[in-house]
């Protein structure tokens, strides 16, 4: 069987990049609710912003270490929220890009991903720990932490299945 996945909507893409940030600990539980993490993260990031502000200022006016070191932390997980909005918002944008283009297909033994022109990769079947169907995609999440997912649109569920039925392929389907 072969899929191709070309432009993605931006559903699509903001459901696989929240799978992606919750990617261990679908590993660990596969009834695990997927939500919207990069929602969280602006939040997590617009209060850190404020916090930094507010102590930067505090810092300012008192001069104490202690307010400095505080101001410090602040920044940092400021930072480090901004940091997944970023990253998360360039997998958006490449998934949604006009040259976006992915060829899954699907033998007995394993799962070929070609990207045409980037990279081809393969997965042996044993390699998938279950699939997990989520908002508009199909996710194969790993066994091992932090490992490759691979995504399918949600629009190809009956042929995913029918396809793990036809050759006996035996993982556990997960819907939300």
């Amino acid at each position: 069987m072969v899929i191709e996945v070309g432009i993605c909507n931006r559903q699509y893409a903001l459901d696989t990049v929240n799978v992606v940030l919750c990617d261990l600990k679908l590993e660990e539980d596969p009834n695990f609710k997927v939500k919207n993490f990069r929602l969280e993260w602006a939040i997590y990031s617009i209060v850190t912003a404020v916090l930094s502000i507010i102590s930067l200022l505090l810092t300012l006016h008192y001069r104490n270490l202690f307010l400095g070191v505080c101001t410090g932390v602040c920044v940092f997980c400021f930072a480090r929220g901004y940091g997944y909005i970023l990253a998360t918002g360039k997998i958006m944008k490449q998934m949604m890009c006009k040259e976006h283009s992915i060829t899954y297909t699907f033998s007995a033994e394993e799962v070929v991903c070609d990207t045409n022109d980037k990279k081809k990769v393969s997965y042996r079947w044993e390699y998938f720990r279950y699939i997990k169907i989520y908002g508009c995609g199909i996710y194969f999440i790993p066994k091992k932490k932090a490992d490759s997912i691979v995504a399918v649109p949600a629009g190809y569920e009956e042929d995913v299945r029918k396809f793990l039925d036809e050759n006996h392929i035996k993982l556990d389907i997960y819907a939300w």
